[in-house]
């Protein structure tokens, strides 16, 4: 465990290899179905709820404090955004192997058995019944990247609008007036509202 600002403990993630031997499990398990739908399905709905059970896991280990979100003043990141960066790239690692598994599925490759027809409409329900655990570790990678990105938009937004200002009042050094851009603009706005109506 670390503290990632805020006095926030950060739990410890697991590595790269440890997604791997999960991802890899979860490819052996529907491998071994064979040709048995049955099989094929029950295995199927065990790894759709390993994956949530992971993502649940996830999310509880994520930073969830103010400074996960925090946009510092020389942009450079935190403990606890590097701490989520950490999480969504095996996030994203598993993501990547659910889509791959479900690409040979679809074409009935990766269920151990000659291509058939039979292989491609098992693997297609197979690749199908994924989508689930594929849509839990999306849902959880939006949770934390898009507040993050909403910060960093508001402080470019900022920037930019600071860009446009263009002279300094003489007394207090209050920011005055706005750059022939934001002037023409505004004027284009106006136009448009005007022919629009």
């Amino acid at each position: 465990s670390d503290s990632g600002g805020d006095d926030e403990v950060l739990a410890d993630l697991p590595s790269s290899s440890d997604v791997a031997v999960f991802t890899k499990c979860v490819a052996t398990e529907l491998r071994a179905c064979r040709g048995d739908p049955g099989l094929c399905a029950a295995v199927t709905r065990g790894v759709v709820s390993a994956c949530k059970t992971l993502v649940a896991k996830a999310e509880m280990a994520s930073a969830a404090s103010a400074s996960a979100t925090a946009v510092a003043d020389d942009w450079a990141p935190n403990r606890a955004q590097f701490h989520n960066a950490t999480l969504l790239a095996r996030l994203q690692q598993v993501a990547t192997a659910l889509q791959q598994l479900q690409a040979e599925l679809r074409n009935g490759n990766a269920l151990g058995v000659a291509r058939s027809v039979t292989s491609v409409e098992v693997g297609g329900g197979v690749a199908a019944a994924l989508a689930p655990a594929v849509d839990a570790v999306a849902s959880l990678t939006r949770a934390l990247l898009y507040p993050l990105a909403a910060a960093v938009t508001r402080k470019l937004e900022r920037i930019v609008q600071r860009m446009h200002r263009r002279r300094f009042d003489e007394g207090g050094g209050s920011l005055g007036g706005v750059s022939p851009y934001v002037e023409a603009l505004e004027g284009a706005v106006v136009a448009g509202a005007r022919g629009g109506a």
